[in-house]
């Protein structure tokens, strides 16, 4: 149960704190073509 954890945690952990902000500009991005679709 702990083995595969303490193998990927460094990129893991890298995706998890590159994620976070961009998480949030993709769902801007995404709600923003869904406006844009709506509209158009």
């Amino acid at each position: 149960m702990t083995a595969p954890p303490l193998r990927l945690p460094p990129l893991f952990r890298m995706a998890m704190l590159m994620a976070s902000p961009t998480f949030d500009l993709l769902v801007s991005l995404v709600t923003v073509k869904n406006y844009l679709v709506i509209l158009l």
